[in-house]
């Protein structure tokens, strides 16, 4: 259920512990931060109405991308910037993403099984709990159909051959590290 609003908006907003929104080891922490803050501002009157806005802390001693663009009140800027960014680090959305996690024997096996292609990166196996492994597959975005559909091959022969050890497989997951 929405939380009321009442008519014309709230006098004010205070967004408490900028700081803990923004430091959260994800690769989407200044997206979401500034999604709420902008969801939440929004709820509030306009300044020509009266109505304030206080964001509460943020460093001070350096300027933030997703404080600026709540600043500025322009999300398009922050996409973009941070899209930019991505490119040469070869992050999503500027490519196509998979993770696969499970006991090592079965990624592996899974893996060995799949018709992945040349141009899938494989990054791992790295740790994910205490007795599991994730591998995270990168390919160019052109390709992502064809990944989603040799990983959708390896959980057929998977099922069809009823193996025990459970796999999990995740095509562009928020945080491919997650």
């Amino acid at each position: 259920m929405p939380s009321p609003s009442p008519r014309g908006g709230y006098a004010a907003c205070l967004l408490l512990d900028a700081w803990a929104s923004l430091d959260r080891p994800t690769l989407d922490a200044g997206e979401e931060a500034l999604r709420r803050w902008m969801a939440a501002a929004g709820l509030t009157r306009g300044a020509a109405a009266g109505g304030q806005l206080v964001l509460c802390g943020a460093p001070t001693h350096t300027t933030l991308p997703p404080v600026e663009a709540l600043v500025r009140w322009d999300p398009g800027w922050f996409a973009g910037r941070e899209l930019a960014e991505r490119v040469p680090l070869s992050l999503p959305p500027t490519v196509a993403m998979a993770t696969v996690t499970g006991e090592r024997r079965a990624v592996e096996a899974a893996l060995r099984h799949a018709d992945l292609g040349d141009d899938v990166e494989r990054l791992g196996p790295l740790p994910a709990g205490e007795t599991d492994v994730r591998v995270v597959l990168r390919a160019p975005l052109e390709r992502r159909a064809a990944l989603s559909a040799a990983l959708a091959g390896v959980k057929a022969v998977r099922s069809a051959r009823k193996e025990r050890a459970v796999i999990q497989v995740r095509v562009d997951p928020p945080d491919p590290a997650r």
